[in-house]
């Protein structure tokens, strides 16, 4: 739905919008729509867990528009967390009020517009978001008073990643440590 009322809102299909207000002014090279059924070449290919072991489980949101459609990297990821740390990409008022709680979750968690926002263990403000689809999982989070972005990427889609947020968690402390 979103997608939609951003098409409709810029005047031009969803693909059109995100390309040129987004993928071209951040350079990211590696980021686009996957359309007309087909797979982006090279992409990885997506699995699930079974009894057996590693099952091919494809992504079944290719050509629904603005659900799970865009293929990208963590080096695009990279770019487009850097561009919230300066007004290139958006203004100041409009970061401040995505990343501003707006409900508090369990755990302590809250969640902003399109962000999650937690503290770590060690004490620094994070900012996040998760995506999945059949066969993949991704992480995307941001640590703005050090200018860090920890991506994690799985071509595994588990229901659970008990994991993740510990992991990102030493991440975290580790490269505040080193500085």
């Amino acid at each position: 739905m979103l997608s939609r009322i951003a098409a409709k809102a810029g005047g031009r299909p969803f693909d059109d919008l995100i390309r040129d207000e987004v993928v071209r002014p951040l350079r990211l090279t590696y980021t686009v729509p996957e359309r007309d059924g087909r797979r982006v070449p090279g992409r990885a290919r997506g699995y699930k867990r079974t009894d057996a072991g590693l099952e091919l489980e494809e992504q079944k949101t290719i050509d629904i528009i603005g659900a799970g459609d865009f293929v990208t990297t963590a080096d695009d990821l990279a770019r487009f967390d850097a561009a919230f740390d300066d007004d290139r990409f958006l203004p100041a008022a409009m970061r401040d009020a995505m990343l501003t709680p707006h409900v508090e979750g369990a755990r302590g968690a809250s969640v902003g517009c399109g962000w999650f926002l937690r503290t770590t263990d060690g004490g620094h403000a994070l900012q996040y978001h998760g995506g999945a689809g059949a066969g993949f999982r991704a992480f995307n989070s941001r640590v703005p008073k050090e200018r860090l972005t920890v991506v994690v990427l799985s071509n595994i889609n588990e229901n659970t990643s008990p994991w993740v947020l510990p992991l990102i968690d030493r991440i975290v402390a580790a490269a505040a440590h080193s500085r």
